[in-house]
């Protein structure tokens, strides 16, 4: 990522439930929070969210907009998941993908799995 300021991003360790392995209700609707560390403040970029089956890496069309939410101090991609949500999640094992426009670089990170049933 070179040395210019601002762009290194990572998740934190833990599910967006900060769980790893939490389970989620299909019939859920809910606000999915990605947590995302960095060295700077990156709620001033465009964050979009790919949520699929673990295993699986995003596609062109599982790219959603997301939106910032700052929880105690820390910053998390959020988008609304269930039934009228960005993206409807039936039961099995997923991961959440967060992709931060911060220009000139564009990283592109994912949470360790979490299962719907």
């Amino acid at each position: 990522m070179g040395s210019r300021p601002g762009a290194t991003v990572h998740l934190e360790r833990g599910s967006p439930a900060d769980i790893e392995g939490a389970l989620v209700d299909h019939s859920s609707l809910q606000e999915l929070l990605t947590p995302v560390m960095a060295r700077t403040d990156p709620t001033g970029y465009a964050v979009r969210v790919a949520v699929i089956p673990d295993g699986q890496r995003p596609g062109p069309d599982d790219w959603h907009d997301g939106e910032w939410v700052t929880l105690y101090d820390t910053p998390y991609a959020s988008l609304l998941v269930g039934p009228g949500g960005a993206v409807e999640l039936a039961s099995g094992a997923y991961r959440a993908w967060v992709e931060i426009t911060a220009p000139p670089e564009k990283p592109v990170v994912t949470t360790p799995p979490f299962n719907v049933a």
